[in-house]
């Protein structure tokens, strides 16, 4: 953080009674806020926080009140509210998987921090198969696929691509997806897309392996089966598998036959 400048204050937005005295750079609100804090509450802004004082970065209430600061108390915040994701998949792992309360929240969390994995290997350039988002990403995984197993539904991107041309268009981010599939499991292990139930049965001899009315495959979690053969975006920053949306097409087609018509 930078000095902004300046010992007295007309206001202070007080969300603490001990923390960072910082001022947002994007909207110009005074913040007594909790200690670490990069996010602001106010405009949600990240990075934008800089000391108010450079004499006085860690202040409370007294010390503002002793500066004759006009002191505006504002409700407790959550984690969420004044931290950055890159600090709260680090820092809070529990507390950020508990709080998406559907497949698909926890879907788009997940993708959100497999950015951020994305990222850390472009800045750091040491691309190895773990970083320090790794365990967020575990977190979150487990998490899905207990939701995917409970019978909540997250979506496939159906293509429906009949031509060479039509997977190139996909593949490049220039062809929006024809339809969106809903996927879940259950218990037992079953898929069901758009509720259509397809039995599953797990063979360590195909990575998977489509007959009429049952899928074999050595992924055991819906959730694998899901980033490797049906999602667009992989958790890890990846895009996904490099085959989509062949793959994805292929599986559609044999379990909802009504998709292609």
């Amino acid at each position: 953080m930078a000095l902004r400048g300046g010992l007295r204050m007309e206001t202070v937005d007080v969300y603490t009674e001990r923390g960072d005295l910082v001022t947002c750079s994007d909207c110009g609100k005074v913040m007594l806020l909790p200690y670490g804090a990069d996010k602001c509450p106010a405009c949600k802004k990240e990075g934008c926080l800089v000391w108010t004082d450079e004499s006085l970065r860690e202040a409370d209430i007294d010390s503002l009140l002793e500066r004759h600061c006009n002191l505006h108390q504002k409700s407790e915040l959550q984690p969420e509210e004044y931290l950055s994701l890159s600090i709260l998949v680090t820092e809070y792992i529990p507390y950020l998987a508990d709080k998406p309360q559907t497949a698909r929240e926890t879907l788009f969390l997940l993708l959100e921090t497999g950015s951020l994995f994305e990222k850390y290997w472009r800045d750091t350039r040491c691309f190895q198969s773990e970083n320090i988002y790794t365990p967020a990403i575990k977190t979150l995984l487990d998490k899905l696929d207990v939701k995917l197993r409970e019978g909540d539904t997250i979506p496939v991107e159906y293509q429906d691509c009949r031509s060479l041309e039509d997977f190139f268009r996909v593949v490049a981010g220039e062809r929006p997806a024809k339809e969106e599939v809903s996927f879940s499991s259950d218990k037992e292990g079953n898929y069901y897309f758009n509720g259509r139930k397809v039995k599953v049965e797990n063979s360590d001899e195909y990575a998977y392996r489509l007959l009429k009315t049952k899928i074999q495959t050595s992924y055991r979690r819906p959730v694998d089966f899901y980033f490797r053969f049906l999602a667009r975006f992989g958790p890890y920053g990846t895009y996904g598998n490099v085959y989509y949306p062949s793959i994805t097409d292929l599986i559609c087609r044999r379990y909802l036959p009504e998709t292609a018509k």
